[in-house]
């Protein structure tokens, strides 16, 4: 199972691999160096707000919040959108247009 990771682990995760960078270290070596994947620092980097650095990042229980959100507000306006296309579709068909 995997383990979950928190927001600010991944920041910190970021900074770790951004310092040795500045030390002359590839991120393939770098990320090999702290355990994981370079693969692993691209995705941890994305979640970073605007492209900041991972040293200003400061995690709070809202940013965690604001993602749920974000998440169930794409799933709600898809809903929407098949809805208004099924209505469409029906208005067609009874010739209302």
């Amino acid at each position: 199972m995997a383990k979950h990771i928190s927001d600010q682990e991944k920041a910190e995760f970021v900074q770790q691999v951004d310092e040795l960078r500045k030390q002359g270290m590839t991120i393939t070596k770098a990320c090999e160096k702290l355990g994981r994947h370079y693969t692993v620092y691209y995705d941890y980097r994305k979640y970073l707000p605007n492209g900041a650095p991972a040293r200003e990042v400061k995690v709070t229980k809202s940013d965690s919040d604001l993602k749920l959100l974000k998440i169930e507000n794409q799933r709600l306006r898809r809903i929407v959108s098949d809805l208004m296309l099924d209505r469409q579709q029906l208005m067609e068909y009874c010739g209302r247009v």
